[in-house]
């Protein structure tokens, strides 16, 4: 299996390429044109690396050359004209979610019968439904941030103090990165399976977790449903962890004053952690399809990513995307270095559901395969990456 990931680091200008492949022979040869890497193996093949359009190399400016076993890496110098453009493409790119946002979730919902489905096997399971209200709430963690609003000197006042204004009524539906919460009246109107003995509940027919229900209110994970228009089927709302992802380390990028993101998911039940500390916000990437996962690389050129075999010749054609790149780490269970993430400003801890905690881990678990097995590791934590999509979603004017 050929793999090819390319790294554009227009601030240094530099191209760093890795090819993974299990041909077995040494690389004899490298030579770069304006948008090509032409490699020539000690067996007489040939591979050429077209890179897309608006990333030029310097010709025949190879800086580092290294391969070790199945993996060769090539550093090569970027022309400077199209180090500044990859830099303020880089910046576009990473906004252009921004850029092209829809109409904000509560004109789209306020009013409308909408219905709400799973996203994993697309049943529905919350039918013709009318919200009055349609509201962002004020962080991702804001009931459990507000036990630090009060004191001791409180008392059983504590209590009376927290507004009782953000549990919604039966038509009215508020919102944050991770949830959507409705009252739990709800409950009686939904197609869906759940224990007894459990908060949590899940889709009647493929057993996906979509939520979990309170004393008077009920969450709806974001990254598992999907709220469609009853009458024409519009879809109103769908996010992908990815786009959750982006704006969670958006919002956070905003208030760093020049620290990298450092951003931790936790859970209880077990007690985990996933801290993550950003490297590269807008990291450009060319990749080549044999990394293909249908999901990650869904947007871009189509026509880009193949790879071709002709006579000795092996061609590979790399198609552009844009990501966060990032060290990771997961921890199970309260010691001293989760204890220094509480105490640390810079660190924002957000508690998550399971199943939104599982697919992060999984994502960035999976995300490796785009780097040479030498290259996952960073000290003691993990390299990832979480690909940038075209559009980011609907939910852009939620405050943290």
């Amino acid at each position: 299996m050929l793999q090819v990931l390319a790294e554009i680091l227009p601030n240094i200008k530099v191209c760093n390429i890795y090819i993974t492949s299990s041909y077995g022979e040494r690389c004899e040869k490298v030579d770069l044109c304006k948008a090509e890497c032409i490699l020539e193996f000690e067996d007489g093949t040939t591979m050429i690396i077209s890179l897309p359009r608006g990333t030029y190399l310097v010709p025949q400016e190879v800086t580092d050359i290294n391969q070790d076993g199945d993996t060769l890496f090539v550093r090569a110098s970027l022309d400077e004209t199209c180090s500044l453009i990859s830099t303020l493409s880089a910046e576009l790119g990473g906004n252009i979610g921004n850029l092209h946002a829809s109409e904000p979730l509560h004109d789209m919902m306020v009013g409308k019968c909408v219905s709400c489905y799973c996203k994993k096997c697309h049943s529905a399971f919350l039918k013709d439904v009318t919200f009055r209200r349609v509201l962002p709430l004020p962080s991702v963690d804001w009931d459990h941030s507000s036990e630090g609003w009060f004191c001791h000197v409180h008392g059983e006042e504590s209590k009376n103090l927290k507004p009782a204004s953000l549990a919604p009524n039966h038509d009215e539906c508020f919102y944050s990165e991770f949830f959507f919460l409705l009252n739990c009246s709800a409950l009686n109107s939904m197609n869906i399976y759940y224990d007894d003995d459990e908060n949590d509940f899940k889709c009647s027919n493929c057993r996906d977790s979509l939520g979990e229900k309170g004393s008077s209110t009920i969450k709806l994970w974001t990254h598992s449903v999907k709220w469609i228009h009853s009458d024409d089927e519009t879809v109103l709302f769908s996010r992908s962890v990815e786009t959750i992802l982006h704006s969670l380390f958006e919002n956070i990028d905003k208030d760093s004053f020049g620290v990298n993101c450092r951003l931790v998911l936790s859970t209880d039940n077990p007690k985990l952690y996933l801290f993550m500390v950003t490297m590269n916000t807008n990291q450009k990437l060319h990749l080549s399809e044999s990394h293909s996962d249908d999901e990650l690389l869904e947007d871009g050129d189509v026509s880009q990513g193949k790879k071709a075999r002709t006579g000795n010749d092996t061609n590979v054609k790399l198609r552009k995307r844009y990501a966060i790149k990032l060290l990771y780490q997961i921890k199970e269970g309260d010691d001293d270095e989760s204890g220094s993430w509480q105490d640390d400003v810079n660190v924002h801890i957000l508690p998550c559901s399971s199943s939104f905690f599982t697919d992060v881990r999984s994502l960035l678990e999976s995300s490796s395969m785009y780097l040479p097995p030498a290259m996952r590791t960073f000290q003691n934590m993990k390299v990832g990456y979480v690909m940038k999509s075209k559009q980011n979603g609907q939910l852009n004017s939620i405050i943290y």
